[in-house]
């Protein structure tokens, strides 16, 4: 009876395409997609990847390349190369580098290198390490180094850690360097006060994942550390105006919108970590 009310409840919550996935789960069936909206998603990153030839076509990224294999397509895609993903961390990062005339970057969590890639592509920043733990990710990262010519920019790692970025940057040139943080929770063990001396003159920008911790003391140590010794400032989700981008006039209001998502499972914070003067 409780399994029933859990299903009745998932329907009356998420629709019926949820059940018809969830069932096919259970019962061991692989499926391509989770929902009706991921396949739509999809489909859609399909044809702006067809329009827009792998290059992001708007926006502060505008021009970088990004390799991807139809079967595999995320469904964020779309978001990427109309170069809205994330917006408001792009300009962030962007008018960050500028005032503190940043030249350097280590991307903590590079995915397949949107940010990294596309700030040395575009020349805001001069080199980079780039640090991907899932090997999927780690490899198409690989690949869009390579597309945009920028082998001899940056260097790739795997899980985010502090030992490669002491090999690579000395103190000086941690003074000129942005972090810039996306490890799923697992900031608030490496960002302490043990490894502070790699990132205490450095400018920070971390994607906030305390709704995912559930040792709400270590989050509780994290923000007082953080908050001690940086500036910071707290960052939103933004808006975005898919009217705005002349390669998509065509699509359907439904469709637009579809190819805003970013796939967030809630309303996301990015915290803002500047050096107190």
């Amino acid at each position: 009876m409780n399994y029933l009310k859990r299903i009745h409840k998932r329907y009356n919550n998420e629709g019926i395409e949820k059940i018809i996935y969830y069932l096919l789960k259970k019962l061991g069936i692989k499926t391509k997609y989770h929902s009706f909206f991921d396949k739509k998603k999809k489909i859609l990153a399909e044809k702006i990847f067809k329009i827009s030839k792998g290059k992001i076509i708007s926006g502060l990224y505008k021009g970088t390349k990004f390799f991807q294999n139809k079967k595999t397509i995320e469904s964020d895609y779309s978001s990427k190369l109309l170069g809205i993903y994330e917006e408001q961390i792009q300009k962030y990062l962007i008018r960050l580098q500028k005032q503190y005339n940043l030249k350097y970057i280590v991307n903590f969590g590079s995915a397949e290198g949107f940010h990294i890639i596309s700030l040395i592509n575009k020349k805001y920043f001069k080199r980079g390490l780039a640090f991907e733990i899932d090997p999927y990710k780690n490899h198409k990262l690989k690949k869009n180094i390579i597309m945009n010519n920028l082998v001899e920019k940056i260097k790739i790692f795997n899980g985010a850690n502090f030992t490669n970025v002491n090999e690579e940057f000395n103190e000086n040139i941690l003074k000129k360097t942005l972090y810039l943080v996306d490890i799923e929770g697992a900031e608030f063990l490496l960002l302490n006060k043990n490894n502070y001396i790699f990132f205490k003159n450095s400018v920070l920008i971390i994607e906030d994942h305390a709704f995912a911790i559930k040792n709400r003391s270590l989050v509780k140590i994290f923000y007082k550390f953080i908050n001690k010794n940086f500036s910071t400032k707290i960052i939103n989700n933004s808006g975005r105006n898919p009217f705005e981008i002349e390669k998509i006039k065509e699509f359907n209001d439904d469709e637009k919108w579809l190819m805003m998502s970013e796939n967030r499972p809630r309303n996301m914070e990015w915290i803002i970590c500047e050096p107190k003067k």
